[in-house]
Parts: C-alpha cells; sequence; structure tokens
C-alpha cells in the first residue's frame, strides 16, 4: 500500500538495456462499478465492472516498460487484472497467445480429451503457453503466427459439452467438431469469432436452441448444425449472414414457421431445413430471383408445411428442390414445367403431400443425373432501341411449349413509351427517352401460377431533328467541303444519326440528343451564317473565330436562350448589331471584334444582365456612344471598343471607369 492509503500493483517487463521505464497509474473506483481513467500515455484504455480490470490496446506498440496499476484500499471485490491486450504485441510471437492455450486446455478438458482417438499433442502439463511449433504439431490444430486459426476434429470421439472459452480464439477461421457426441447447448460466444468462415457441429447430441448470437459471425460461410437434437425456432438472426453460402439445419427437432428474413440471403447457394417440426407456409421469397437469387439446393422436405406450392417460380439459379413428406395442397403449378423445360430444374420431388391434378410430361422427365447450365427464360438478344422509333418484341415466342395455357403477360420497368400486350407478350411503341432499362416480363398460367425473368434494353438517344438540320445548313452555307477538319461531318442520311456519333463530330458537343456547342474556330469556314442556327435551343458556346465569314449577323441567333459564350471575331461579317441579341439573357461574353460591322450600339445590349466581357474593336461602327442601358451593367468586367464616345457617366459596375470623351 502506497502512502496515500491505495493499494499498488507492479508490473515489471523486460526491456532493452538503456530503455527508459515508465509508469502508467491507472485508478479503480470506490464504488465498485465505476472507473475512473487516469493514463499515460492516452492511447491506452480500460474498462472494469468492479471485480476486473480490463486494459486494452497499447495502440499496436507493445509494452516493454513497468506498469503500475492502483486500486482504491476499499475495493475489496478487485481480483482480476488482465493485461492481455497490452503485452501480446511484446511477446515473443514464437510462443501459443495464452488466451488461445486456455481455450484449447478448456476445450481439450469438457469433451474428455484423454478418451479423443487422437490426441497427438495435446498436452497441458505447463501453466505457460507452448511453442507456436509445438501446438502445429497438435492434432487437428492450425497456428498462423501466434494465434488458433483453425480446429479441425470431426470423427474424434470428443464427448461432452462445448466451452464457452472457444469464443477467446480471435483468429479461429474453422471450427470442425462434427460426428462427435458432443451434448449440452452451443454456447452463445462462438457469435464472438468475427473471422470463423466454416462452422461445423454436425452429427453430434447437441441442444437447446440455435444461438441467434450466430448471426454476429458475418464472415462466416458455411454453417452445419445438421443431425443433432437442437430445437426452439430458427433463429431471423441468421439472415445477417451476408457470406453465407450454404446452411444446414436438417435433421433437428427445430419448430415453428421459416423465416422469411433468409430470403435476404443473395449469396446462398445450398440451404438444407429438411426433417424438422417447421410449420406454416413456403415464403415466396424462397422463390424470386430478387431474394435467394443464387440458391441452387433448397430441401425443405420432411416438415409439416402447409399451404399450395408457391406458384411464383423465378429461380433461375435452382437445380434441386425437394418439397416431399409434407401436407402441401393445391396442384403442381405450371411454372415448374417450364423450368423444366428450359433445363433449369434438374431434381424435384414432391412425393407424399397432398398434391391433386396431373403432373406435367416435363416433370416426369426430370432425370436426377442431369445438372445442366441455368439459362434465364429469355434466351433472344434483345436488340437496341433508337428514341423515337418503332420497335416491337414478342415475348410470347421465348417461354417454351406453355404458350397455350398462358393467361397473361406483364411488364414492369419498360421505358416510355412502350407498352405490353397482356394477352400476347407483344411489346411495341416508341420510346421517348433514352438509357438502359432493366424490363421485368412476368408470364401468369391458367393455373395461377407465375413465372418472371428479366432482359435488358437500351434505348440510344438519336440527335435531335431541329438540330441535325441547323447543322447541316451550316456546313452547306459555309463551305464544309473545304474546311481544315470536316471529321464526322456527314449528312447522307435524312433521319439524325444518333447523338453518340454525332458528338464525336469535330467541334460538336452533344448533351441527351442536344448540341450544346460549336467551335470550329481556325478551320476554314467561308460564306454566311445560316439562319437556322437559332433552332439550336440548348446551345451555350458558339465559336466561329478566325474564319472566312461574310454576309450579316441573323437576327435569330437572339433565340438562343441558353448561349453563354458568343465568339464570332476575326471573320469579314458586316451589317448592324442586330437588336435580337439584347435577348441573350445568360449571354457572358461576346466577341464580335475585327469584322465589318457597321451602325450604333443597340440600347437592348443594356438588357444583358449577366454580360461580363464585351469586345467590339477593330469594326466600321460609326456611333459608337455607349447606350447608358450598358453603362449600368454591374457584371460588366471588359469592355473594348473603338474610340469610344462617353455619356459622361461613370459604369456602375466592377469596371467603374469614366470613358473619355472624343
Amino acid at each position: 500500500m502506497n502512502g496515500d492509503g491505495r493499494d499498488e500493483i507492479l508490473v515489471q517487463k523486460k526491456h532493452p538495456r538503456g530503455e527508459r521505464s515508465r509508469t502508467l497509474r491507472i485508478l479503480g473506483s470506490n464504488d465498485g462499478e465505476n472507473f475512473t481513467e487516469y493514463l499515460l500515455p492516452s492511447a491506452l484504455q480500460f474498462n472494469g465492472d468492479g471485480r476486473k480490470l480490463y486494459i486494452a490496446d497499447y495502440d499496436g506498440n507493445g509494452f516493454n516498460n513497468d506498469l503500475l496499476v492502483q486500486s482504491f484500499a476499499n475495493e475489496a471485490r478487485l481480483y482480476s487484472i488482465d493485461f492481455q491486450s497490452i503485452l501480446d504485441a511484446s511477446v515473443d510471437q514464437s510462443i501459443l497467445n495464452a488466451g488461445d492455450y486456455a481455450a484449447l486446455k478448456a476445450l481439450h478438458a469438457s469433451t474428455s480429451g484423454k478418451r479423443w482417438k487422437n490426441k497427438t499433442g495435446w498436452d497441458f502439463d505447463s501453466e505457460t503457453p507452448p511453442s507456436v511449433d509445438a501446438v502445429n504439431g497438435w492434432f487437428g490444430v492450425t497456428v498462423v503466427g501466434n494465434r488458433v486459426t483453425a480446429i479441425d476434429l470431426p470423427s474424434n470421439s470428443l464427448s461432452g459439452t462445448l466451452p464457452s472459452a472457444l469464443g477467446d480464439l480471435g483468429n479461429l477461421q474453422q471450427l470442425d467438431l462434427s460426428e462427435n457426441d458432443l451434448t449440452g447447448a452451443i454456447p452463445s460466444e462462438l457469435g464472438d469469432l468475427g473471422n470463423l468462415q466454416d462452422l461445423d457441429l454436425s452429427e453430434n447430441s447437441l441442444n437447446n436452441a440455435i444461438p441467434s448470437e450466430l448471426g454476429d459471425l458475418g464472415n462466416l460461410r458455411e454453417l452445419s448444425l445438421s443431425e443433432n437434437d437442437l430445437n426452439g425456432t430458427l433463429p431471423p438472426e441468421l439472415s445477417s449472414l451476408g457470406n453465407l453460402q450454404e446452411l444446414h439445419l436438417d435433421n433437428n427437432h427445430v419448430t415453428g414457421t421459416l423465416p422469411s428474413e433468409y430470403g435476404s440471403l443473395n449469396n446462398l447457394l445450398e440451404l438444407y431445413l429438411n426433417g424438422n417440426s417447421l410449420t406454416g407456409t413456403i415464403p415466396l421469397k424462397y422463390f424470386s430471383f430478387r431474394n435467394l437469387r443464387n440458391v441452387q439446393t433448397l430441401d425443405l422436405s420432411n416438415n409439416s408445411l402447409t399451404g399450395t406450392i408457391p406458384h411464383r417460380y423465378t429461380q433461375v439459379k435452382l437445380v434441386n428442390l425437394d418439397l416431399s413428406n409434407n401436407s402441401l395442397t393445391g396442384t403442381i403449378p405450371l411454372v415448374y414445367s417450364l423450368a423444366a423445360n428450359n433445363g433449369v430444374l434438374s431434381n424435384l420431388d414432391l412425393s407424399n403431400n397432398r398434391l391433386r391434378g396431373t403432373i406435367p410430361d416435363s416433370v416426369k422427365a426430370l432425370s436426377t443425373n442431369e445438372q445442366l447450365e441455368n439459362p434465364p427464360y429469355l434466351k433472344t438478344q434483345i436488340p437496341d432501341v433508337e428514341a423515337g422509333e418503332n420497335f416491337s418484341l414478342n415475348v410470347s415466342t421465348h417461354f417454351g411449349d406453355i404458350n397455350d395455357n398462358i393467361a397473361s403477360y406483364g411488364a414492369e420497368g419498360l421505358p416510355d413509351g412502350l407498352t405490353i400486350d397482356s394477352s400476347s407478350g407483344a411489346i411495341a411503341g416508341t420510346p421517348t427517352v433514352s438509357g438502359a432499362f432493366t424490363v421485368t416480363v412476368t408470364v401468369e398460367d391458367t393455373a395461377g401460377g407465375e413465372v418472371e425473368d428479366e432482359f435488358n434494353i437500351e434505348v440510344r438517344q438519336l440527335l435531335d431533328a431541329g438540330d441535325y438540320a441547323a447543322l447541316s445548313d451550316l456546313y452547306n452555307s459555309t463551305s464544309g467541303g473545304r474546311w481544315s477538319n470536316q471529321t464526322g461531318w456527314d449528312f447522307s442520311s435524312e433521319t439524325p444519326p444518333l447523338a453518340e456519333v454525332v458528338s464525336n463530330w469535330h467541334g460538336v458537343t452533344v448533351e441527351d440528343g442536344r448540341v450544346t456547342a460549336i467551335d470550329l474556330n481556325k478551320n476554314s469556314l467561308d460564306g454566311t451564317l445560316p439562319s437556322e442556327l437559332g433552332s439550336l435551343g440548348n446551345l451555350h458556346t458558339l465559336d466561329l473565330n478566325n474564319n472566312g465569314l461574310n454576309g450579316t449577323l441573323p437576327s435569330e441567333l437572339g433565340s438562343l436562350g441558353n448561349l453563354q459564350n458568343l465568339d464570332l471575331s476575326v471573320n469579314d461579317l458586316s451589317g448592324t448589331l442586330p437588336s435580337e441579341l439584347g435577348s441573350l439573357g445568360n449571354l457572358e461574353k461576346l466577341y464580335l471584334y475585327k469584322n465589318s460591322l457597321s451602325g450604333s450600339l443597340p440600347s437592348e445590349l443594356g438588357s444583358l444582365s449577366n454580360l461580363q466581357e464585351l469586345y467590339l474593336y477593330n469594326n466600321s461602327l460609326s456611333d459608337i456612344t455607349i447606350p447608358s442601358e450598358l453603362i449600368s451593367l454591374i457584371s460588366l468586367t471588359k469592355i473594348r471598343l473603338d474610340n469610344p464616345l462617353g455619356t459622361g457617366d461613370e459604369f456602375q459596375g466592377k469596371l467603374a471607369v469614366r470613358f473619355p470623351l472624343s
């Protein structure tokens, strides 16, 4: 006890000569429940319950110095201090982890280890852990680093109960104790084995319920608890095992209904729940490719299931289906005939139920030896569709030989403009939108059975017809055949090409089927600008500078409401500036310098509220008095004119200068 009345526990660690020792003080609690920590360094943390003190990870660096732990003198209940997670990092990795050693010892003791069929190496004479090399020589044990990663002791005469200490094997990936004489309950602590991938406790005499904590084993791929004496209900928590591929819970005494939650096990390949006392109906989720979409074997036989066989069969990968020895009623849905016809379902057992009606020939012909590939029901390659063009596809020709028994068709996910005829299965119409679509086709037979499948269809966007015409007029009116670069510019077709094709034309940018930019500067354009340019409603950039353009500026350019940049500089354009340019509300840059434009500056330019740059110099403007409307533009930052005549007013915006009078 030290001077302030507290007990001190000193743990000394060997450290290299010359390394300075450090001291950590960890104070307990005088109420035995709430601990206050005083830690140096602060990276250390601990938790306690009044009886145990646990000092957690030392940030992966190990601890090589003296450790002083203090607890209040009146804390009589403190009996255990665990430094393991601190000391592990500094322990010689050639020595087995102490916690793993304790777990192996507990397993050996609780399962009559001395009577095992093969117990080679299993020796616990020493209280301290043996070397890793030694334990790797133990029968059925695999060690990586200094942690146990696998225990394989099937058919080895283990008898007794499973110890909860198995939950301390934090690096365990495989635990196989199948075909032994284990009894008692499955420890809930097995749910702590976060790295476990394979758990096989089948063919024992384990009892009680399946622990819901097994649903915490996020890395588990195979879980086999078959042929035990387990009871209770199926824990829905197992639906959290997203990586699970095989689930064997067959031949136990499990009761209750089939959890619909198991339908979310999308990676599951095999599901065996046969040989129990399950009741109720079969969830539809077990037969949908949206849920158990990868399952190949589904065995629900030898239970007390009732209701009808699900008519909604969409399991395109299911090879083996066993529903025998239940109390199912109704008829065999025709969709199972379809599955057999398509080579999807190879093994089907519906015997010993209360079914009525006839057995489809294709179901009778199922071979127990066939393991076929699983093609989708719709085998046809669906052609691409072009938006705005007629399209037709009859899906009824792709559903085997059951057409005479089909009652109706349905489809979900069709692009706008396409519909399906419910009686004929014909998909037709004119798609109005582009993109990739996944279409689900549903077929219902006369017995009420239902099957569905998916196909992908891509609606490709055609260039807007008006934009195509405008590009054609620009090409023809500016001697397109003599351009320096005319890559892609092809108007041999009267109908618009695909938008994706035009986007590869030199100088053209296309978005959503509309031309948004034309940049043909320094490209030897020669001729006049066509008025049809005004129909390019989505155009935001028009750059035709440094060419041989002549004639006047089309007033129709004022219709380009989305235009932001207009550059027609360094050409031979003439005439006056169209007042319609004042309608370009989004225009930010207007470059018309080095042309032969005449007349005055239209006052309508003062309506260009977003205009930032205006270059009109080197023209033949006769009256270049700056309109007062233009002076008031607060967004204007750059203006260049030929010897402008000022009004005497100051610019109100960022320009904020007074132009001199001439």
